[in-house]
């Protein structure tokens, strides 16, 4: 705020609205007011706080600021402006002046789950899952004997010895002993 007046004026509060651009004086939620005693001399400028958080129910939509409020967003059904008003006295008298005039564009909060960290999600678990698999089921592989040329290839007695370390051989030696 910036006082062009010959006197002190004291700021006593900020308020707002959003309202309909097509009428404006249809409101669709009231604001903070946010009550101050400031006073600003002559010939100076202040900056002051306000904050605000328009309902959810509300949604995602572009918000002209201002008291003219354009029709910059009549296109849309539900565009709305948002009105700021400062309060203040000089003297005996009270003033009010609507200050606020840009365009908000409020996006809803976007998930934390995209598609794309699904995506990594899914492959993640995947790995920690054949990871797992591997450390609690380790699978015994069969050692193959290898013959170098020139040497004739050992004959074994049992035919069943590429049996070995499986269920098929527990079930044969079972079968061997009850024999």
């Amino acid at each position: 705020m910036r006082n062009l007046r010959t006197e002190v004026v004291n700021v006593t509060l900020c308020a707002g609205s959003v309202n309909l651009v097509q009428q404006f004086s249809q409101f669709q939620q009231n604001l903070t007011v946010h009550p101050y005693s400031y006073p600003v001399e002559p010939g100076q400028e202040v900056s002051l706080p306000y904050m605000f958080q328009l309902a959810p129910q509300l949604g995602a939509v572009k918000y002209q600021g201002g008291a003219a409020a354009p029709l910059l967003n009549a296109r849309r059904s539900h565009a709305s402006a948002v009105a700021l008003t400062l309060l203040y006295t000089s003297g005996s008298e009270s003033y009010g002046d609507t200050f606020f005039n840009r365009t908000l564009e409020l996006a809803e909060a976007e998930s934390s789950w995209t598609p794309t960290s699904l995506s990594i999600a899914a492959v993640m678990l995947g790995g920690a899952a054949y990871v797992l698999y591997g450390k609690m089921a380790p699978v015994s592989k069969p050692v193959a004997k290898v013959v170098l040329s020139g040497e004739a290839a050992p004959k074994t007695a049992d035919k069943s010895e590429w049996l070995v370390g499986t269920p098929a051989a527990a079930k044969a030696a079972k079968a061997k002993k009850a024999a």
